[in-house]
């Protein structure tokens, strides 16, 4: 595996980590306190940008076109890696979120988000697993 993939699978493995810490947290204390929204919204950010600039890779090494936008990218891979309808699904929800951190589309429901956020974490994670099998079935080297 390559160094780059290596240390950037380490820091989506310590946003997921961090987000993990933040659901044992209570979430009034968090939607009080900015620094910890700031981690809770940057965790998410960095997690989401690792799954989208592997199934990336992962089009670009099967040859396939890269979608414009993020979502577009997933449901791509999902169609390449033969992924679960509703895992993709998931996915793009997410990046929904992300876009809605990184752009300020909208006010965020933190309340919502921390009530989710086992299920994003859970989700993310069961995505670059996914990934990861997808890599080693279509002998792609990270």
């Amino acid at each position: 595996m390559r160094e780059c993939f290596l240390r950037r699978y380490e820091r989506f493995r310590k946003a997921i980590e961090t987000l993990r810490d933040i659901t044992k947290l209570n979430a009034n204390d968090i939607i009080n306190d900015y620094i910890m929204l700031s981690a809770l919204e940057r965790n998410i950010h960095v997690a989401v940008e690792f799954l989208v600039d592997l199934s990336s890779y992962i089009l670009s090494e099967l040859g396939s076109k890269i979608p414009d936008t993020y979502k577009g990218i997933v449901s791509s891979i999902g169609e390449e890696c033969n992924m679960d309808e509703n895992l993709i699904k998931e996915i793009r929800g997410i990046i929904g979120l992300r876009n809605i951190i990184v752009h300020l589309y909208a006010d965020m429901d933190y309340d919502l988000v921390l009530k989710e956020l086992n299920e994003i974490v859970d989700s993310m994670l069961k995505y670059v697993k996914k990934l990861i099998e997808c890599m080693k079935e279509k002998g792609i080297d990270p």
